[in-house]
């Protein structure tokens, strides 16, 4: 049977509850992208974003996510996603349900690229990107540390 998944809207409450609990690559990758502990990295992204979500699977917080425009006038929106070790529980779920956000941007930012970097280590999340139809460009040096990142790109229109 499939976990019940829900989303609502994300307050800073979530972002004190998923910190602790958020997994080892994305703690990684935020600090290596802008020098954030986990509260400060889910602080920003609701605080920055246009909207944001808290995503649930069975009751349990397992992750963050939203999008946020570039300053004033941009044609280019940045979506992000911090995940919790609850992600794990339930893979399928949480991939369906990635899905259907995606293709929800897709429609709600056509005319827009969505754009993000993804901490070369992070392999994971960088298969991900390319499933849900994000192009993965080659790593460059990016964030506070000039680790390797990869720009992860699309544009939002209509699948």
């Amino acid at each position: 049977m499939d976990p019940l998944v829900y989303i609502e809207p994300a307050t800073m409450e979530h972002a004190r509850i998923l910190a602790p609990l958020m997994r080892q690559a994305d703690v990684d990758e935020v600090m290596a992208s802008h020098g954030y502990t986990p509260i400060e990295a889910l602080e920003a992204g609701v605080n920055q974003s246009e909207v944001a979500w808290a995503g649930f699977l069975n009751g349990d917080l397992v992750g963050l996510f939203g999008i946020s425009r570039r300053p004033f006038l941009s044609t280019t929106a940045v979506p992000w996603l911090l995940t919790g070790v609850g992600v794990e529980k339930h893979p399928r779920a949480f991939w369906k349900a990635c899905r259907v956000i995606v293709a929800d941007w897709r429609e709600q930012f056509a005319g827009v690229e969505m754009e993000q970097f993804v901490d070369a280590r992070h392999e994971r999340a960088l298969r991900w990107a390319a499933r849900l139809g994000f192009h993965v460009e080659p790593a460059m040096p990016f964030g506070a540390a000039g680790l390797p990142f990869h720009r992860i790109s699309m544009s939002g229109r209509k699948l």
